[in-house]
């Protein structure tokens, strides 16, 4: 194994139960809870989607790159709740058909607290237009994402409708359009949705901003210590994995957090971003008592498609759908293990990047800084410090820093570890500071590795695997 540890008991019981929903399709469906012929059919209560959301108006900030205008963000999602699929209670008489008022599930996620990126004073950038992506710094570069907000799961009951002699459920009309929470339409489609969406779908990926987009240079053509750092932490053409995801919110001035948020993922990704991942959490089940959600989710390039256990259908989203709420509902705990494989440290693999380097505070320590100019002189607008005790270097911490040296962002790295000789942190920390002080508003990104192995070109052209032919799907516009 490539990372190995004896993780909590809760998180074996979230492996064991991820690895029981990939072997066990069964677990998709759920029997009724009644025999009884009770002649009563089922009534919405709720839509599948987004409801109750509420956004914060930011300031937006205008810059172009090479003659492409970007902006930060406009409005950032401030809460607001995302029914998984549409919620039913059991309402109206049908002879001859019997309704469980719990037979299926919904995964019910509800957010609070989100807001807009907190801008520094950038007023000593001067003009905020470049020719390449590489002289953009770092700092603008996180304005381009929202604050994640406070996240809490339930799993609510949900009506099923069986007809009474055979068990058989009423078939949903393959290719009906309906109407989903906050306006957004869906169709329902029996089996693969290629049959709805056709062959040849847009390749996209959807954790990609423009600045990671326009980081395409070979880590050989990196100077100095950033070279062999690069090098030696190089992508894979894939990874077999298990993590534990946590993200934490502290209040200003506190050390212990108000909110804390975690996940398991278990599966499969490539190095071009296609995955297959098993996520399992914690949620609050009927009644207030605990229960685990477990879901499939996974992304070839083209569509995302999750399932959830227990539920009556699964979603697929394509490119056009809004990114803010594709990865609020689908990739929050996916996102921080993608950047885990494919870029860890945060290296700008820009064509021409010029590093400083400097002795660290202590001995076989380097400090490495990526200069960005200003109006008066250049800043150390990201900062690394390397570690050089061993053959192969590697980053303890990485930051970034305004014109004035406060930082905005961390990320600590612990515990290397190689196979086949691309060597990864087995625990990244990642601390987003939202006032620009250390005793400020933080939200902590922590990733644990719990095992893992490198993938050939071969097993990651595989990614993902294939989901069952008839499982009934809400395809989102």
């Amino acid at each position: 194994m490539l990372f190995s540890n004896c993780p909590l008991g809760r998180t074996k019981l979230w492996i064991h139960a991820a690895l029981a929903f990939m072997l066990a399709p069964e677990l998709l469906s759920q029997s009724s809870g009644s025999d009884d012929c009770n002649e009563t059919t089922r009534r919405l209560d709720q839509p599948a989607g987004y409801t109750g959301e509420s956004n914060d108006t930011c300031t937006v900030i205008t810059f172009s790159v090479a003659g492409q205008e970007l902006h930060t963000k406009d409005k950032c999602w401030r809460g607001g709740a995302h029914y998984n699929t549409s919620l039913y209670r059991c309402e109206g008489t049908l002879v001859g058909w019997k309704c469980d008022p719990k037979g299926n599930e919904v995964l019910v996620r509800t957010w609070e607290g989100g807001s807009c990126p907190t801008l520094p004073d950038i007023s000593e950038l001067g003009e905020l237009s470049w020719d390449t992506f590489k002289k953009v710094p770092d700092l603008l570069a996180k304005a381009l994402k929202c604050v994640p907000p406070k996240e809490d799961s339930s799993k609510d009951p949900s009506a099923k409708v069986e007809e009474c002699e055979d068990g058989e459920e009423p078939e949903t009309i393959s290719g009906e359009v309906r109407l989903g929470g906050s306006g957004h339409f869906h169709t329902m489609w029996n089996g693969n949705p290629s049959g709805l969406l056709g062959n040849g779908l847009p390749w996209w990926n959807p954790f990609l901003s423009p600045y990671d987009s326009a980081q395409t240079a070979d880590p050989y053509s990196l100077q100095g210590i950033m070279r062999s750092v690069a090098i030696h932490h190089d992508v894979p053409p894939g990874f077999s994995l298990s993590a534990d995801v946590t993200i934490s919110h502290i209040p200003a001035a506190a050390t212990d957090p108000d909110h804390v948020s975690v996940a398991n993922l278990v599966g499969r990704l490539s190095a071009n971003g296609q995955f297959d991942l098993v996520q399992t959490q914690p949620a609050v089940g009927d009644g207030g008592v605990p229960a685990t959600v477990t879901q499939r989710v996974t992304f070839d390039g083209s569509l995302v498609q999750q399932l959830v256990s227990g539920s009556e259908a699964g979603n697929v989203i394509q490119s056009t759908y809004p990114s803010d709420l594709l990865r609020l509902a689908y990739l929050t705990y996916i996102e921080p293990v993608y950047w885990w494989a494919t870029d860890p440290l945060t290296l700008p693999l820009f064509d021409g990047i010029v590093f400083a380097e400097n002795p660290g505070a202590l001995p076989d320590l380097v400090e490495v800084t990526r200069e960005h100019p200003g109006q008066s002189g250049s800043f150390p607008g990201t900062r690394w410090v390397v570690s050089t005790a061993e053959a192969v270097p590697h980053p303890y911490l990485f930051q970034i820093l305004d014109p004035a040296g406060a930082v905005w962002h961390d990320a600590t790295y612990e515990s290397y570890v190689v196979r086949g000789g691309f060597w990864r942190p087995r625990v990244i920390k990642s601390t987003s500071y939202l006032d620009g002080t250390p005793d400020g508003r933080r939200v902590v990104t922590e990733v644990q590795i719990l095992s893992g192995e490198v993938l050939s070109v071969a097993e990651a052209a595989q990614i993902p695997g294939q989901w069952d032919e008839d499982i009934l799907w809400q395809v989102w516009e």
